[in-house]
């Protein structure tokens, strides 16, 4: 057997059996002997391939024609299939087929003939319809812009149909939603583990950072009863698991100024000079703490402590928005908008800084932690009119939630990726879950700048 792909020895078998007793339906065509070095020909083959693409793709059989009511190996067989290498037919593809796409051809032994025949495999999962590129000769077998579909017949032929159109958009829908979901599968699943010995970096630069936090509360709010993070905190971490140039200090702040992001109007990571937000070198690291007694709010929400270090390790550390609101008892409420745009936003901040480092194909460890959330509710107070599953309490005082995330993965899969990252979060609330088209409209919302509180 010659072929250009090698198949697996289950499609070996299925296709030998195939064109032992060979059938045209609306998943398979046959055609006689092409000379595809002839343009008519090659636009023969492709009104075949257009319409199987568009149908949900499977098999063209070539060197069959059809006698006494069945099909049967045309005569005379070519002494050989180099003009069907699966070069030339993905060649007719490009030139005929927008957008392209690639074909496997496989060059299949007949049981009885002891011949070779070629076996082109249609692949359907496309998201868009596949329209022609271009006319065939005097407009035979394909025209510009026209769309293919297989017919009972079984024929391929230009779409007619109201019906037929709906099942074609219907089908490139799904195909889309798949290859999302796969997406999300393989980023979850196919990057290698990392080392222990980096696990537990990550974890260090975690449980350092939050001693180094303890600490400045003592040394700087001791008066302050109760501290005003007393109410609980949510943490969000990452590390960019790759090498990169090193920099200094000043290096890395600059880096952190234009990698700040716009999403709201409180953003994390701020990293702008000037009091009370400055922040400062503090043992090899950058360090902020905006506690300024200058500052216009006083409260956790806007009291953030920060920590960059110039290895691609970050931490974060804010109270909750929804105990500084004014219709709302402070500690009693758990909005379940707000964490959708903070994970977005802490996530793009990762993807910007890694492109910044350039190291856009690496790896982010990411990491999410909330607190102080026994004993609150589920309400949606930043957008009133939103969903939100009232009244589900949570029993659980602490939530922990990481990923390992492809760093070209961030932005095509910011909502299943948020959706995965917070769904240990709402199980807490009495099993509750946020419905995925609620997160990607706020995720909308918020890469347009209309901000939440």
């Amino acid at each position: 057997m010659s072929t250009s792909t090698p198949p697996s020895e289950i499609l070996l078998r299925g296709l030998s059996d195939f064109i032992l007793s060979p059938r045209e339906d609306l998943d398979c065509e046959l055609k006689g002997w092409l000379d595809l070095k002839e343009e008519l020909h090659k636009a023969d083959l492709a009104q075949a391939i257009l319409a199987l693409a568009n149908y949900g793709g499977k098999y063209i059989i070539i060197g069959f024609s059809p006698k006494n009511g069945q099909w049967a190996p045309s005569i005379p067989h070519p002494s050989d299939l180099k003009d069907y290498s699966q070069d030339i037919v993905n060649g007719i593809v490009e030139r005929y087929c927008e957008p392209s796409f690639q074909c496997n051809v496989y060059h299949v032994l007949h049981p009885l003939s002891n011949e070779f025949f070629p076996v082109i495999l249609v692949p359907g999962n496309h998201r868009v319809p596949i329209r022609a590129k271009r006319d065939g000769p005097n407009k035979q077998h394909v025209q510009q812009n026209v769309y293919y579909i297989r017919r009972p017949g079984p024929q391929s032929a230009p779409i007619q149909t109201a019906r037929e159109w709906d099942t074609l958009i219907n089908r490139c829908i799904r195909n889309a939603k798949e290859d999302l979901l796969e997406d999300l599968r393989s980023l979850l699943s196919s990057s290698e583990p990392p080392s222990q010995l980096v696990n537990q970096d990550f974890e260090d630069w975690i449980q350092e950072s939050r001693r180094r936090f303890e600490s400045l509360i003592q040394q700087n709010l001791p008066n302050e009863t109760p501290s005003r993070y007393a109410g609980g905190v949510w943490v969000a971490a990452y590390s960019i698991m790759d090498d990169f140039k090193p920099l200094d200090l000043t290096e890395f702040l600059k880096i952190l100024q234009e990698v700040e992001g716009g999403e709201t109007g409180w953003p994390v990571w701020m990293a702008q000079r000037g009091d009370p937000f400055s922040p400062h070198p503090y043992e090899g690291h950058i360090e902020c703490w905006m506690n300024s007694p200058r500052a216009i709010f006083q409260d956790a929400a806007h009291s953030d402590f920060w920590r960059a270090n110039p290895k691609g390790k970050l931490f974060l550390l804010r109270g909750y928005i929804e105990d500084n609101h004014k219709d709302v008892e402070p500690r009693t409420v758990f909005d379940p908008i707000i964490p959708i745009w903070r994970i977005g936003e802490c996530l793009l901040h990762a993807e910007r800084l890694a492109h910044k480092l350039e190291v856009p194909n690496t790896i982010i460890r990411f990491y999410m932690q909330w607190e102080g959330l026994s004993g609150r509710s589920l309400n949606a107070i930043s957008s009133p009119s939103m969903w939100s599953p009232f009244g589900r309490i949570s029993h659980q005082n602490t939530v922990k939630s990481s990923l390992d995330i492809p760093t070209e993965k961030i932005s095509s899969n910011l909502p299943e990726l948020i959706q995965n990252l917070t769904r240990p979060l709402y199980e807490v609330f009495d099993f509750a879950s946020v419905p995925f088209q609620t997160i990607q409209n706020e995720l909308s919302d918020m890469r347009r700048g209309r901000f939440r509180i």
